[in-house]
């Protein structure tokens, strides 16, 4: 574990710590070593993700660095500002208050507070003489660069997901000459984007696809109506007029993109995507019923 200082934007900005892991390859070799950059926005490693590089790797991200570990050196970089290892650290947040539960959600009702909320932090936290200039996408670019120049890297890998991946493009448009290979995963653009459904609905395609072809099918008792029918039904079906839920004691309106949120974020709470996947079909059957 290391650090490297780095000034903010102002000549007179303050020092920010900027913390760094790094695994020697267990088998050296000649093949640049490999830069995991966490996502977020706010994203961080610390001492018990690690471990797994030491010990037993649980999987995901985690075993990806331990496997690449096996004859590449791995370097693991914590954003500015994140989270350090000893949690003494200053994280730049805000909480929204989000939409109100009187009507069904949507993402223009929900933008405004988001918005509004925004604002707040950003005058609280310069006002408290933080300088926020100091926390832009290039200037993380020279974090990274710091850390390949104090270990004496000439090329190496990046290795990003979701905004590490937008991290890791803008370094590569900066420093091409440094950069031997990536590999993205949520892959978000650094200029201007947009999430296409397409993805999404071919995930269903394929869902409807695999249950017209399982034998155990009418063994689960679902309708005869394929699983992209169903969710065009219901979705017809809340545009004519929302549901209303009895929560606790109080009626929540429930509309068409509540469930195209479910569909997007998977149902079952915190359980893997692949699992809240398998449960996916009969989440929608029910709902159709």
């Amino acid at each position: 574990m290391s650090k490297v200082p780095n000034l903010g934007t102002g000549e007179s900005s303050r020092n920010i710590r900027l913390y760094f892991y790094r695994f020697k390859a267990r088998k050296p070799s000649d093949r640049a070593p490999i830069f995991f950059l966490p996502g977020g926005p706010g994203g961080f490693f610390n001492d018990d993700w690690v471990k797994g590089l030491n010990d037993k790797p649980r999987g995901g991200s985690n075993l990806e660095a331990w496997l690449y570990a096996q004859n590449r050196d791995v370097v693991l970089i914590n954003q500015r500002g994140a989270r350090l290892p000893d949690k003494s650290y200053q994280f730049l947040f805000f909480i929204s208050f989000g939409a109100s539960l009187a009507k069904p959600f949507d993402y223009e009702s929900a933008a405004a507070p988001l918005r509004e909320n925004a604002k707040i932090a950003i005058d609280q936290w310069t006002g408290r003489g933080m300088d926020l200039a100091g926390y832009d996408i290039m200037t993380m670019v020279e974090d990274i660069n710091d850390v390949r120049g104090k270990l004496g890297y000439e090329r190496i890998a990046l290795r990003g997901t979701s905004f590490g991946s937008q991290w890791s493009m803008a370094y590569m448009r900066k420093y091409p000459q440094h950069v031997d290979r990536a590999v993205f995963g949520g892959t978000e653009p650094i200029d201007h984007g947009w999430d296409s459904p397409q993805g999404m609905w071919n995930v269903m395609g394929r869902l409807e696809k695999h249950l017209d072809e399982s034998p155990g099918r009418s063994k689960l008792g679902f309708p005869d109506v394929p699983l992209t029918a169903a969710i065009k039904t219901i979705i017809k079906r809340l545009e004519e007029k929302p549901v209303v839920a009895e929560i606790s004691s109080q009626s929540i309106p429930i509309g068409v993109q509540d469930f195209q949120r479910c569909l997007l974020g998977g149902i079952g709470g915190h359980r893997e995507q692949r699992q809240s996947f398998a449960n996916m079909p009969k989440f929608i059957y029910e709902v159709h019923k």
